[in-house]
């Protein structure tokens, strides 16, 4: 059972919405703030401590670590837009915008039940059995639910396999039609209880014979193989007649 696997995720980015009355308000310009999101989110090269030039009997170095590059909603809110030393005041960046987690690009968004959902394909590879890969990720996703976060459930809102199995209920009940309708046509006006049985075991034997073949000469079952059963049973059955 093989199956190719086709992931799409999305990366994050940090949304700011101006509020332009506020703004007004406090004579600020979208390129101020612009300004200060910019230099107070940069990544820089904090260095060490205890490398030359110092004295040569520092025993130790230590690599200094910042937080330069700022990674959640909270520390953009603090971003510092304008301060008055001379009044005491500082104007942050949640007083004149509101900041929100959100995606990079929203050209495509995918929805499951009107809600917020993250997809993935999966293509059955030519020569495995459809419904083989279907159980195995089924299985699989059971599996795999349990250690989901609490806000987070999968469903499968397309898929295929069901046309598969479908068809083949049909052509079983077909086929269990055509031998009740042949056995009770060919009695009936027959009346002959060998000529009747002909055909009933004419019907499995046909279709036993046609599956043997199927593997040498590389068919499958899908639907067009499935509608050629239901018209050879009609065909298998006129003949016997």
């Amino acid at each position: 059972m093989l199956a190719i696997f086709f992931t799409r995720t999305d990366d994050f980015s940090m949304r700011i919405w101006l509020k332009p009355d506020k703004m007004a308000s406090m004579g600020l310009t979208t390129a101020e703030v612009l300004t200060s999101i910019q230099e107070q989110n940069v990544q820089v090269a904090a260095g060490s401590i205890g490398t030359p030039p110092q004295p040569a009997g520092q025993p130790f170095e230590y690599t200094t670590i910042i937080n330069g590059r700022l990674s959640s909603v909270e520390d953009f809110r603090n971003i510092v837009v304008r301060s008055n030393p001379a009044s005491n005041s500082i104007v942050y960046l949640k007083d004149v915008a509101r900041v929100e987690l959100g995606k990079f690009n929203y050209s495509g968004v995918s929805y499951v039940d009107k809600k917020p959902a993250s997809y993935m394909m999966i293509y059955q590879t030519p020569g495995s059995n459809a419904l083989d890969v279907a159980d195995g990720v089924y299985k699989a996703l059971d599996k795999l639910s349990k250690s989901f976060p609490t806000d987070v459930a999968y469903s499968v809102p397309f898929e295929s396999v069901s046309v598969v199995k479908v068809s083949i209920d049909e052509v079983i009940e077909t086929l269990l039609e055509a031998l009740a309708l042949v056995v009770l046509v060919v009695f009936i006006f027959l009346q002959d209880w060998r000529s009747t049985i002909i055909p009933v075991l004419a019907i499995p034997v046909s279709i036993i014979a046609t599956f043997i073949f199927f593997i040498p000469l590389g068919f499958t079952i899908n639907k067009l193989t499935l509608f050629g059963f239901v018209l050879a049973i009609g065909i298998v059955v006129d003949d016997a007649i």
